[in-house]
């Protein structure tokens, strides 16, 4: 096929199949790896045919398109690998809203956990019973309370709701290092002092 567009002889399959992969490389890096994945399956049989017919007419050389082309498949590789890397371990990045799953999110609104701030919570992700993303939670014991269980975010700080009280207003107890030391931050995800 790349021979025959380097050559000029390209016919109207040649530039379908050209046009279906820059289509599924683009639908890969706009949907993390989702979309483009299943339209390549779909095109497979079809590309192996070719393949076929290609190598009983004696093909030697890869031309420059069909490079060109293996380069846009490494590289939306690539990008498909390290979303699902990111998935795997939880990681979600900067902006939660955008990339939780639509459960997650929801989990998230009703706890009151902040998506936004100078200290957005982003949860650590781990597969439930069914298979399922659910956020991680843990139990911490607070000195002078006792324990108490909160979700975890993606730098291993465990978040747990706290009233309002001694001048605070109801906000979250960020524990560091498995309670030995927090920090609080405001449902809005800014860092809370107390009143002067």
């Amino acid at each position: 096929m790349g021979r025959n567009i380097a050559k000029g002889n390209a016919t109207l399959a040649d530039g379908l199949w050209v046009g279906a992969d820059l289509v599924a490389v683009a639908l890969d890096i706009f949907t993390a790896g989702t979309v483009g994945e299943g339209m390549e399956a779909a095109m497979a049989p079809g590309r192996a045919a070719r393949l076929v017919v290609a190598a009983a007419k004696s093909v030697e050389v890869l031309s420059a398109a069909d490079k060109v082309n293996a380069v846009g498949h490494g590289a939306d590789a690539v990008l498909h690998m390290a979303a699902q890397n990111m998935e795997n371990s939880g990681n979600l990045g900067s902006n939660p809203k955008k990339t939780c799953p639509p459960k997650v999110a929801a989990q998230m609104a009703k706890r009151g956990l902040p998506n936004g701030g100078q200290t957005p919570f982003v949860p650590k992700l781990i597969k439930g019973p069914k298979g399922d993303l659910i956020m991680d939670s843990a139990e911490v014991t607070i000195p002078g309370v006792g324990p108490k269980v909160g979700f975890v975010d993606d730098q291993g700080r465990i978040w747990v709701r706290d009233n309002a009280h001694a001048g605070y207003p109801q906000h979250w107890d960020v524990q560091i290092n498995g309670g030995k030391d927090y920090f609080r931050v405001g449902m809005d995800g800014n860092p809370v002092s107390r009143p002067q």
